[in-house]
């Protein structure tokens, strides 16, 4: 058993000043729209995952128009010191910069970030492989630089001008390693869009879709996927995705990137009292071509390595989802017994992908299936 600090900052206002200044253990996501439960690039879990980070918040036209800036030290190798005298590139540093705007009867947060990756800094496999290339694991593997830079850029928008039809999209580019070898490299789009309406009282009716660019033939020109850092996005609650589950944990973990796709999802639908539901379909299929995620695959060590079947899709697979959550409020607001039931189907499994070894991956593809049920308290 072990207890970890979840939050721990100090919080302040510059004296005489609206701007604000937080530093410590706190969470970190990049703008993403509203629709979509958090950023497909930093995540901080919807405000459940922390980092430490000194952010600072400046409003510049009231109402209108606003500055947060911040620096956050993702990964730190040897953490408390360093085991040598001798220097050593072991840190993920990134720093970035958001600019919301509110109009009347529409949103949109401009944002960019850039990010300083240590040669050595790499040591958390959700996060290397979000960042690295495929061409990463090519002998002789890793970096040739010392230091890498990475950057983002994009904006968020929402439009309510049409209320009670709102809608939603985010546009991104990213790309990092430029300056080091070219297999090294990675850069690529990912673009997402939705529609919400909120006439009814008994639910709260959305469809939205994505795209994200994939992966070519080849793995020594570099990757042509967006580099990822912490990936928590999807929309209503799919079972594909995480994407606001109460057991965030009880999905497919599926990758929004280097795919595209379609979900449709009722919110809150609910016609007794206390008890509510969230219904979703999502379908996916790949924009990777088979041929470079095969080559990905057998650079990393296989399937389940840097890449994972079922989870990264290549062009012809694809993925179905279908997910029914229920809650019921015992006490209201405090504690719910809740009931989350799922089904996915991975189709078309390309074996000159996945079955590099001699494992039949492919061959014993089956449906998931889930239900899990349980009590949640808040205080």
């Amino acid at each position: 058993m072990s207890i970890t600090v979840w939050e721990a900052y100090l919080q302040f206002k510059v004296p005489d000043t609206d701007i604000q200044v937080t530093a410590g253990l706190q969470p970190i996501s990049l703008p993403h729209a509203a629709i979509f439960y958090d950023s497909p690039i930093l995540a901080s879990k919807n405000n459940n995952k922390t980092f430490a980070a000194l952010t600072i918040k400046a409003p510049l036209i009231k109402d209108t128009l606003a500055a947060n800036l911040g620096y956050t030290r993702l990964i730190d190798a040897n953490r408390t010191y360093d085991t040598t005298t001798t220097q050593v590139d072991d840190e993920f540093d990134a720093f970035f910069l958001t600019l919301p705007i509110t109009l009347e009867g529409s949103k949109a947060t401009p944002w960019a970030m850039a990010s300083v990756v240590g040669k050595s800094s790499l040591t958390v496999d959700s996060i290397k492989y979000g960042v690295v290339s495929g061409g990463y694991f090519l002998s002789p593997s890793g970096y040739n630089q010392n230091q890498s830079n990475y950057w983002w850029a994009g904006s968020m928008f929402e439009v309510d001008a049409l209320d009670p039809v709102r809608f939603y999209s985010d546009v991104i580019y990213g790309e990092g390693a430029m300056g080091d070898r070219q297999r090294n490299q990675r850069h690529g789009w990912f673009i997402d869009g939705g529609v919400k309406y909120t006439g009814l009282t008994f639910m709260t009716p959305m469809i939205g879709g994505w795209w994200s660019s994939g992966e070519d033939s080849s793995i020594r020109n570099g990757s042509e996927r967006i580099p990822t850092i912490a990936n928590y996005w999807g929309m209503g609650g799919s079972f594909l995705y995480q994407s606001g589950q109460e057991f965030t944990n009880d999905t497919m973990l599926a990758n929004p990137i280097g795919s595209w796709g379609l979900s449709a999802s009722l919110d809150n639908v609910s016609l007794i009292d206390k008890l509510s539901h969230v219904v979703t379909f999502a379908a996916a299929w790949g924009t990777n071509s088979a041929a470079g995620l095969r080559k990905a695959v057998t650079a990393s060590g296989g399937n389940g390595k840097y890449l994972t079947m079922g989870k990264d899709l290549a062009i012809g697979e694809y993925l179905l989802g279908v997910n029914i959550d229920s809650k019921y409020w015992i006490y209201d607001k405090s504690l719910a017994l809740v009931m989350e039931t799922g089904w996915a189907h991975y189709g078309n499994p390309k074996g000159s992908v996945w079955n590099t070894t001699s494992r039949d991956f492919t061959g014993n593809v089956q449906d998931a299936w889930k239900v899990a049920l349980g009590l949640k308290y808040w205080y």
